[in-house]
């Protein structure tokens, strides 16, 4: 599951990186996506916080940094899903036509 897929009450679990809701009404959790070379080994780190959560350590590898490599359409972040961005990374040539493939 995508998480920007999640249902509203989906639990928050590394496996499915479920952090993310699409009801814009209430706050319920955020992803966070970091690129910092200087901090993070593989350049990118995901977090998460839930409404209390002011603090938050880096999420596993395998729970979020691997998708985001394999199917994001530019550097680690999903444009693809983003009719406003897309057009923008084609014209800077940073757009990965595979990734329209990945299904959210």
């Amino acid at each position: 599951i995508h998480p920007a897929r999640a249902p509203k009450n989906a639990p928050m679990k590394n496996e499915d990186a479920a952090w993310c809701k699409t009801n814009q009404t209430d706050f319920e959790r955020m992803a966070v996506e970091v690129k910092d070379s200087s901090r993070f080994p593989d350049k990118w780190a995901y977090f998460g916080f839930g409404p209390d959560t002011k603090t938050a350590e880096a999420n596993p590898k395998a729970a979020c940094w691997q998708c985001h490599e394999d199917h994001a359409a530019v550097e680690h972040t999903f444009v693809q899903f983003y009719p406003t961005l897309k057009p923008i990374a084609e014209k800077f040539g940073t757009y990965r036509k595979k990734a329209e493939n990945v299904t959210p």
